[in-house]
């Protein structure tokens, strides 16, 4: 019986290290619920996921303010897995990782001017932020930040760039034909940037503090720093909103100017594509989003297949044996044992020997 519970107890806690072991984890239950910093992340990485339980399928999506409490949720078992979009720390091996095989898209995101108001016009601001996103990749930021973050976090990003990176293509507008936004921004020496929280999202930016340290507040304090060497005095200032929906709202309505640049290329707003509400800013990199799982519930150690596969005839067999024994014992009650001593031979047999005698 310890044989059969093993093999049940293996079969319960095989290694989901993949997106298909994951997903069958899902489908299996009986915890299937996936983690995700934000409502963006999810849709960047839906199409490799089962369907959510509001679609008829077996995923329950969670969204948490901070990764600390993705990492928390996942090692107490509330949630299946986790996703970050960069690996998790994890010295101690206390999590199973493994790459989402999907590069998603970052950039930031502009009103569109489709009711034709000049005063929320993004076009030269657009323009502008771009010529200084192109100048800091092209001077070496996104690769200094990227080794730094590397080195430090294990931050793992891809050099994927929709714009030509060479500033002679992208030149600033001239702060004397500013329109739309840009003028607003030069007139109040501020830019607004939309951005979901505040919250700590560790080493990729804890936006809890007054200036924010982290791999994403340093980048765009670079692309700032080019920014304001064409147009001296501007600073930053976040508008900060507790969902993705409500930063675009923000953006929509001109309550900001622009969307940090770590926004989701792929997400989505009010149930369409962002790209088809809103003009992409020229993106500053690509991310390959990490699932997490915890190495214990998720059984990092779990036993090869040829193991399972011995486990399992070993099973076999003591169930087997078990039966005969079942057997044996109702014959004995019955008075018709399966096996006999030689001397308890019926009446009226005679046993021989053959051989010498002394």
């Amino acid at each position: 019986m310890a044989l059969v519970c093993l093999l049940a107890t293996a079969a319960a806690t095989m290694r989901v290290d993949s997106i298909n072991s994951l997903n069958a984890a899902i489908h299996a239950g009986p915890v299937s619920a996936v983690g995700f910093l934000s409502q963006g992340n999810y849709d960047a990485i839906a199409s490799i996921l089962p369907k959510t339980m509001d679609n008829g399928g077996p995923l329950a999506v969670r969204i948490f303010d901070n990764l600390e409490s993705l990492e928390a949720a996942v090692m107490s078992g509330e949630v299946l897995a986790g996703l970050s979009t960069s690996r998790p720390e994890n010295e101690d091996g206390h999590l199973v990782e493994f790459p989402a095989s999907l590069i998603t898209m970052r950039a930031p995101m502009f009103r569109e001017n489709a009711d034709g108001n000049a005063l929320l016009d993004s076009q030269k601001l657009r323009e502008a932020l771009d010529a200084a996103t192109i100048r800091a990749i092209h001077q070496g930021e996104y690769e200094r930040l990227e080794t730094q973050y590397f080195a430090s976090n294990q931050f793992d990003s891809v050099a994927a760039f929709t714009c030509g990176i060479n500033p002679d293509n992208f030149p600033f507008p001239a702060a004397a034909d500013a329109t739309g936004l840009l003028s607003r921004v030069l007139n109040t020496s501020t830019l607004l940037v939309g951005a979901l929280g505040p919250s700590d999202w560790g080493y990729q930016g804890n936006y809890l503090e007054a200036d924010p340290p982290g791999f994403w507040p340093e980048y765009m304090n670079a692309i700032l720093a080019r920014f304001t060497q064409a147009y001296p005095g501007v600073s930053i200032a976040r508008v900060f909103n507790g969902t993705s929906d409500g930063v675009m709202d923000d953006l929509k309505e001109g309550r900001t100017d622009v969307t940090e640049i770590y926004w989701t290329v792929s997400g989505y707003y009010q149930g369409r594509a962002r790209s088809e509400n809103f003009d992409l800013g020229c993106t500053v990199l690509g991310t390959e989003s990490i699932f997490f799982t915890n190495s214990g519930s998720a059984n990092a150690s779990a036993l090869p297949s040829w193991a399972i596969g011995v486990i399992a005839a070993a099973a076999v067999l003591v169930a087997l044996l078990l039966c005969f024994v079942y057997v044996m014992m109702q014959a004995e009650r019955q008075g018709k044992p399966i096996f006999r001593r030689l001397d308890d031979a019926p009446k009226g047999v005679t046993m021989t020997h053959s051989g010498n005698q002394a």
